[in-house]
């Protein structure tokens, strides 16, 4: 159950990548640029937007490309290491649940063809 979700609007920094767990599980992320604040104190973070299976994935990927500006729905996560030298960092990554494209999408007739375009 997902306790927490957020919501945001963002533009992508580029082209979806798609790649498969050892399990076979297909996975699509991207980094994304989200606006905080407004004014003076406007603030671009970058996140990692993360889509889990094929069917959503296939479909995310088919309508989207660096640039697009969409609005997701999901659940937020952040994940926390050590660089090389030692210092702390961090990035949000949201499985998305719901998303929308609002701008920049892949034109008709340039969609990949998925298992499930009919």
């Amino acid at each position: 159950m997902d306790n927490i979700r957020v919501e945001a609007f963002a533009n992508l920094g580029k082209d979806p990548e798609q790649k498969y767990t050892d399990y076979g599980k297909l996975i699509t992320s991207v980094s994304a640029a989200v606006e905080t604040g407004s004014g003076d104190y406007k603030k671009t973070e970058w996140v990692r937007l993360t889509i889990w299976g094929e069917k959503f994935g296939n479909l995310f990927n088919s309508m989207v490309q660096k640039g697009t500006y969409v609005w997701i729905s999901g659940v937020p996560k952040v994940n926390a290491w050590k660089d090389n030298d030692g210092e702390a960092k961090s990035q949000l990554d949201i499985t998305v649940r719901d998303f929308r494209v609002l701008k920049g999408g892949r034109p008709r007739g340039e969609e990949e063809e998925t298992p499930y375009d009919e």
